[in-house]
């Protein structure tokens, strides 16, 4: 998984992690380091299924950092789409939480 501190357009920082859980309302990872407490965030993570059996999938989350501890952080999911892996504009699908 990867991951994109933002503000606005901008992006303060980037990087990956591993997905250690996943719920419809936040996602815990961990990385070389936590990150701070109250960042925009935008995760992308490579979904296991395939469309249609062939297409692989990338899961985007736009949220917001919740909890951090040693090198884990928690992320409340505000928003997600769905988008091809390779096409970012192709087959999306949004949905928001809450």
């Amino acid at each position: 998984m990867a991951y994109r501190i933002v503000r606005g357009q901008r992006v303060l920082e980037a990087g990956s992690g591993r997905t250690v859980n996943m719920s419809a309302s936040g996602v815990l990872f961990q990385s070389t380091c936590a990150l701070p407490v109250g960042k925009h965030v935008e995760l992308s993570i490579a979904w296991p299924a395939r469309l249609s059996n062939k297409v692989r999938l990338q899961l985007r989350i736009m949220g917001r950092t919740i909890w951090s501890g040693s090198n884990s952080t928690a992320v409340q999911i505000q928003r997600y789409d769905f988008r091809t892996a390779g096409d970012p504009a192709a087959n999306r699908v949004d949905a928001k939480v809450g």
